[in-house]
């Protein structure tokens, strides 16, 4: 019970959760939450759909903007899981 963490108990055992998108234990960081409060407080809860239907909102553009920054190229794409990637691509 309680956020995912990157460890979890199977038949008694501790055993990394590999099935949560969760491996760097993210969810539970300070400020992944302080900032998903404050994106639900401005946005809502639900994203009304995925980008391709609902439209490209300043999140994304801004987070891809960051990303890039990071990544130190050009642009970045934000893909809303690894098989939309694999097909966007």
């Amino acid at each position: 019970d309680g956020p995912n963490q990157v460890r979890c108990w199977i038949d008694v055992k501790p055993t990394i959760m590999l099935s949560a998108n969760n491996y760097l234990n993210l969810t539970t960081h300070p400020k992944v939450v302080e900032a998903t409060i404050a994106a639900t407080k401005k946005y809502g809860a639900g994203s009304g759909s995925v980008r391709a239907i609902a439209g490209t909102m300043d999140i994304h553009l801004d987070a891809e903007r960051k990303v890039a920054e990071f990544k130190k190229v050009e642009a970045s794409l934000i893909y809303s899981a690894g098989y939309t990637a694999n097909v966007g691509l």
